[in-house]
């Protein structure tokens, strides 16, 4: 379909006749006091604008630190606590109680080579999904130790360990943190010290 030089013609005298009865509109209905009126007007919305985009900054911030200081204390409260991936599950998962979970991490403490008494070891659990692992269905432990002391003996001694992965229980944030420091370990081929 060809558009002919006489169409833009029309367009353009429709457009011009247009413009001008909106320009008249416009002036008939805004008089010098009503843009004076309406300037001011968008002078004090600004003003209302900048507060609220400070009070939006400042608010901002507070969160933020409060989500660090509540991350913080996440952390603190899991000082004590060590995963253990590794170890199988029972063939009925539900039926491990509190005392055959700590006895298997009492398991894993040997085989590190460390002594730690039985007393020393506040909690142990499973958490998480199961995975399979070297054909096996396991689950994460969480152990809770009394002391930090003894917690580090045995995260020291991880590496002797050789069927168990024993690490610190971190929070999402600093877990992915390590993720990401290990994913650059990897690709970049940095030997492990």
């Amino acid at each position: 379909m060809k558009t002919s030089e006489s169409d833009f013609t029309l367009s353009s005298k429709y457009f011009d006749q247009r413009m001008s009865e909106l320009q008249s509109t416009i002036n008939a209905l805004a008089t010098k006091e009503d843009i004076g009126a309406l300037k001011e007007l968008i002078k004090k919305q600004k003003e209302v604008i900048e507060k609220l985009e400070s009070k939006v900054e400042r608010l901002e911030n507070q969160v933020s630190s409060l989500m660090a200081s509540s991350e913080e204390s996440e952390q603190y409260s899991r000082r004590l606590c060590l995963r253990i991936n590794g170890i199988p599950c029972p063939p009925n998962e539900g039926e491990e109680t509190e005392e055959e979970a700590r006895q298997k991490v009492k398991k894993v403490i040997t085989a590190c080579g460390v002594a730690i008494s039985d007393d020393v070891i506040d909690r142990a659990h499973r958490i998480g999904k199961g995975r399979l692992i070297a054909g096996r269905m396991c689950r994460q432990v969480i152990v809770r130790f009394t002391t930090f002391r003894h917690r580090t003996l045995l995260y020291q001694a991880r590496k002797k360990a050789n069927n168990y992965r024993i690490y610190p229980d971190l929070t999402k944030e600093r877990k992915k943190v390590l993720d990401d420091v290990n994913e650059v370990i990897y690709t970049k081929g940095i030997p492990d010290s």
